[in-house]
This record gives C-alpha cells, structure tokens and sequence, in this order.
C-alpha cells in the first residue's frame, strides 16, 4: 500500500513537472509568433517623425545597409558615417536614385573613437539635421587561437570599436533625442556571440555580450523618450543583382533582416532580428556550452584561421552581427 502511494505521488509530481514545461514551451512558442508574424510594427514616420534623418554608420556593409535601404524606403533621409568615401558615395548615389530620399555623407573611421573630438566632429556635421534615428553597425573582431597573439593595439582597436563608440556615439546624441518632439530610436547591432562565447573571439564576444547588456538597460533608462534596441543576428548578406548562386537558408538578406527588425522596433529591447535567427540562437542555447567552446575551438577556427592566412576576404561571405571594419572579422557565422 505504501510503495503504490509513493508511485502515486511520483507519477503527480512528474506530471505537474512535465505540464509546466509544456505550458512554458507553448508560452514561448506563442511570444515568438507575435513577435515575428502577429503583431503590427509601428508607423515609423509617425512615431518618429516623416522626413527626419537616419544615421547609419558602417552602411555599405551587409547590416548597415538593409538599414539604410529600407529606412529610405519608408521616407527617412539618411547620414551614410563610413570611412570608404567611394563607397559611400555609390550608396548614396543609388539612395537618391531609387528612393528619391536625401542623402548627407561623413567620412570618418571609428578606429579613432576613443578621441572625444571624434564625436564633437559628428555632431558638428549633423547638428543642422533632425536626427531621429541612430543605426550602430559598425563592429570588429580580431580572430586568432588566442587574444594575446594579436597586437595590443589590434586589440585595443577591437575594444573601441565594438564598446566605446556605440556607447559614447549614444552618449553624445541622446541629449539631442530627448529635446525632440516626436520619440527617437537607437538599434545597436552586436551578434549571435552576445549568448554564445566563440574562442577565438574572446574580445569581440566579450565586446557584444556588453553592448546587449548596456543596450536594454539603458532601453528601461530612456523608454519614455527613447526606443533602444540591441540586435544580435547571425548570418546577413547583401543582395546582388544576377546573382544566382544558391545560399542557405539561414543567410537572410539585408533589406529583409532590416525590415524584420523594424518591424520589432518600439516593442522589444533585444531581438535576434529575423525568426530564422531566433530559431537558429534557440537552437544553440539547448546545446551544452563546454560542447559548443570545444567544437568551435578544435574544428572550426583552424578552418578559419586557414581561411584568413590564405587572404580569402570577408567580402565574398555573408556578416554575421555587426559590421566588420576589416577582413577578419566576424567569420562566426560558420558557426551553424
């Protein structure tokens, strides 16, 4: 009698168990499909004011320059801040032409954004412009079997790139946002290594899971003025005309990631950006850490530190998270 009241009680509680992780999974199941299919985006224009300016920076980029095109689209005009002047001005040239938006260019590289004058000089060329909208894709990461191998200054530079410009660029601006009329809105865009720590990128992973964290408490600090939102995507490419060579189905082009995650701008704080992405982080997060370090370690950084040595550019690859600044970077997006 007592041994079947025990398996009575076992048998309750594993159930109840089993029914709270069912109904927690439906949960998330159900959040996930309002947040990428259900739900409404807001009227951009409306909340943050039509024919008000984006800023964009690392635009000619894979993220950047969805960005860019699609907030174009919808009747922002555009800062272009890159340091390629003639790419910038190609992009620029085909904003105008497709898009009939206006379109101001800076030249400037935010490997010398540890200057506070580095700052004073954007604001100083954009402060005769309604900035509404601040776009940060620019990053970098420095690839090598361990952080010390690279040059102090290479890691330095990794630093202020991927954590002091998001976060002084923010600072120097936020001031400007908060006198507006309508409310403003700042993505920060890092990557999938902000959850998921790849050896091999010990700075830049370190980098991004900062700039996830720093971006959705200051989204709490600003809410009622301020729309941030930290994007932490996977692979992104941009779309090339005649261009038929097939890709995975988890390399999502530019203006479609781009579009999916303003669509989340104003409702979330941090997002994969694009349901595939999402998936794909869920996917990883199931998986033990200590596996995903090891595999990483032992079988994909010597196919990309082989890659790099062989001078393959990152320009043929999709982006994955932020934009790179040079040809290393960001080659995690073998990581699926």
């Amino acid at each position: 009698m007592t041994t079947c009241r025990s398996d009575s009680y076992v048998y309750s509680f594993t159930t109840l168990v089993g029914s709270i992780c069912i109904f927690i999974f439906l949960l998330k199941l159900l959040i996930a499909l309002r947040k990428f299919f259900l739900r409404e985006g807001f009227d951009l224009g409306k909340r943050y004011g039509t024919g008000t300016w984006a800023l964009i920076t690392a635009p000619t980029s894979a993220t950047g320059n969805g960005f860019a095109v699609e907030l174009a689209k919808q009747g922002f005009n555009i800062i272009l801040l890159g340091r390629d002047i003639e790419k910038l001005h190609k992009m620029r040239d085909l904003l105008i032409l497709r898009h009939n938006t206006k379109v101001r260019t800076l030249v400037m590289d935010f490997r010398g954004a540890s200057d506070i004058s580095f700052f004073a000089e954007v604001l100083r060329q954009a402060e005769d412009l309604d900035v509404s909208i601040i776009v940060h894709a620019v990053g970098m990461a420095a690839l090598s079997k361990k952080f010390h191998l690279q040059s102090a200054e290479r890691n330095r530079q990794c630093l202020i790139v991927n954590m002091f410009a998001p976060v002084l660029l923010s600072h120097h601006l936020i001031p400007r946002l908060q006198l507006r009329y309508h409310k403003s809105a700042i993505i920060n865009i890092s990557g999938e290594n902000a959850h998921q720590p790849i050896p091999g990128m010990a700075i830049s992973s370190g980098a991004k899971s900062f700039i996830r964290q720093f971006s959705v408490a200051a989204s709490y600090e600003y809410e009622d003025k301020i729309d941030i939102m930290s994007v932490q995507p996977l692979a992104v490419k941009k779309a090339k005309l005649n261009d038929s060579t097939p890709e995975s189905v988890f390399v999502i082009e530019s203006c479609e990631f781009a579009k999916s995650c303003l669509k989340q701008l104003g409702h979330e704080r941090s997002t994969s950006g694009h349901w595939i992405h999402q998936l794909q982080s869920w996917a990883y997060s199931l998986i033990p850490e200590e596996l995903k370090l090891r595999f990483w370690f032992k079988v994909l950084l010597p196919q990309h530190l082989r890659a790099s040595s062989s001078g393959i550019s990152d320009k043929s690859k999709p982006s994955n998270g932020s934009s790179s600044i040079d040809k290393n970077a960001d080659l995690s997006q073998k990581l699926k």
